[in-house]
């Protein structure tokens, strides 16, 4: 097995054209699905829990805005812009703190075990999710050898 010299790993390729793809395509996927299967629990409380509906709205608008500002970051890494590492560090954290916090809502409103059940399984398992991926992403920017090559900057 053959190594490359840490001199060649410049530029958008190994890991870092796989992170690329995740933040351009496969995050705002998930933001998506998200978005849509609070939505749906939504439409089915808003007779019961309309101050929690209203929550969870201003939380839909908050992950359209994730939505839009990964995209940004993604691309900005692809085309090697200079900042883009700093943004996307400054994305991951302040997207698990919102995932985080999204999580503990549903124990802040008078809802029922069933529905709460439900919003603890879209919001439980999303931080989960979006904590140990920010967690692990982020290391990666900080340490990796072809992206300090890639982004002196950083």
């Amino acid at each position: 097995m053959t190594t490359t010299p840490k001199s060649q790993l410049k530029g958008i390729g190994g890991w870092l054209l796989f992170f690329c793809i995740i933040l351009t395509i496969l995050t705002p996927v998930v933001i998506l699905g998200v978005i849509g299967a609070t939505s749906t629990l939504s439409d089915s409380i808003q007779d019961r829990f309309p101050a929690y509906v209203r929550l969870i709205t201003i939380g839909q608008i908050i992950n359209f805005g994730f939505f839009f500002y990964c995209l940004y970051v993604g691309i900005a890494l692809w085309q090697t812009k200079k900042g883009a590492v700093s943004k996307v560090q400054m994305f991951l954290i302040a997207y698990a703190c919102f995932a985080l916090l999204r999580a503990v809502m549903p124990y802040l409103g008078d809802l029922s075990g069933d529905i709460k059940t439900r919003l603890v399984n879209i919001y439980g398992l999303n931080a989960i999710r979006v904590f140990f991926f920010s967690l692990i992403w982020h290391q990666y920017l900080a340490r990796s050898v072809r992206v300090k090559n890639t982004f002196p900057e950083s």
